[in-house]
């Protein structure tokens, strides 16, 4: 009887084990289980791009100012096809129309994608001759074998935030400055350029000499490093504008006219190879920029005009109003080939060589 029932407990305990052995969970692991097999492709299956999952990707949107950068870059100043040049300018000139656009981060990168040229040649030697550097509004840089001398330099476009670099400004040897509008005199530019060793020169009447710092009252001459600096005298309604002729230790006259709105005030019986002329030269109102532009040159008969204050954008544009900023339409109208000399427009970052080849 015993023995029965040993067996008998015996038989319910390996029933009970077998039970709980069929209701334990799968162990995890750090890998995780396999719970279903996967079907295997078919070479045709693997083949099939469309088979798998595909990542969409976003539309890469260029900067509209990128074929314009590259055309004036394939088609430079004083030498390459003035056509495709003017069908590029004009087309910066439809963006620059329009103030909604001119503020926002394309433009900026767009100048600046322009001063950086200018940061990269600055630095490349001059053996012979003059290369002439357009910057923002009437803002030039000149370097000659001896020099790199500057006219009216600014930032930019105060909206944008721009800064020139360091490396550009530490170049510059001497600044000339035609009067003291924001659009035209830059104090943090000129601090800078002094605090690097350079000089500035500026109108009389609204500057104490200090150091580094040289006055010139209008018809006062100056030599400074090896230049023969004459003032004149501007016309700018009340404000004092000095236009400046230098003449550079090789024998080069330039001259940069500031703000001075009439061919009247422009000297007689000047010799000049480059003239810096402001192309909002309007004969005080009392004709088109085409005429004060074709006047001026007509009058000076330089070798090589280079026009500046074009779209200056701290001014409104509005058609008509002879305080309207100038667009590049302007002065791409006042350029025909019976001027004297060789005229050039030029936009932020541009240079033109002299004596042109």
């Amino acid at each position: 009887m015993n023995r029965k029932l040993s067996i008998i407990f015996c038989l319910l305990m390996i029933s009970s084990i077998s039970a709980c052995i069929s209701t334990i969970a799968p162990i995890e692991t750090s890998e995780p289980q396999i719970t279903e097999t996967l079907p295997v492709l078919d070479r045709e299956e693997q083949s099939n791009p469309t088979q798998s999952p595909t990542i969409e990707t976003q539309p890469v949107i260029e900067s509209p100012y990128l074929h314009i950068q590259t055309s004036l870059r394939s088609n430079p100043p004083c030498g390459g096809n003035n056509k495709a040049r003017t069908d590029a300018i004009l087309e910066l000139d439809t963006y620059l129309k329009d103030d909604s656009l001119n503020w926002l981060p394309d433009m900026i990168d767009f100048y600046g994608n322009m001063i950086s040229i200018v940061e990269s040649e600055i630095t490349e030697p001059i053996t012979s001759g003059v290369r002439i550097w357009s910057m923002y509004n009437h803002g030039f840089i000149v370097k000659t074998p001896s020099s790199i001398i500057a006219f009216d330099l600014i930032n930019g476009y105060k909206a944008w935030h721009f800064q020139l670099p360091d490396s550009i400004l530490e170049q510059i040897d001497i600044l000339f400055i035609s009067h003291n509008h924001s659009d035209h005199s830059d104090y943090g530019i000129t601090r800078k350029i002094m605090s690097f060793g350079g000089k500035v020169v500026a109108p009389a009447e609204n500057n104490k000499a200090k150091s580094n710092l040289f006055p010139l009252f209008a018809d006062e001459e100056l030599t400074l490093d090896g230049l023969q600096v004459k003032a004149y005298d501007g016309l700018h309604a009340e404000i004092p504008v000095r236009m400046y002729l230098v003449t550079t230790p090789e024998g080069y006259r330039i001259m940069h006219t500031g703000d001075n709105q009439t061919s009247e005030n422009l000297p007689e019986n000047l010799t000049v190879d480059i003239l810096l002329l402001n192309a909002w030269v309007n004969e005080s109102g009392s004709a088109s920029a085409v005429i004060g532009i074709q006047n001026s040159i007509n009058k000076l008969k330089p070798k090589l005009t280079i026009l500046g204050h074009i779209q200056e954008l701290g001014h409104i544009y509005a058609p008509g109003d002879v305080m309207s900023r100038l667009p590049f339409e302007v002065p791409l109208t006042a350029v025909n080939e019976s001027l004297p000399g060789y005229v050039s427009v030029q936009i932020w970052g541009e240079h033109c060589d002299f004596p042109l080849e």
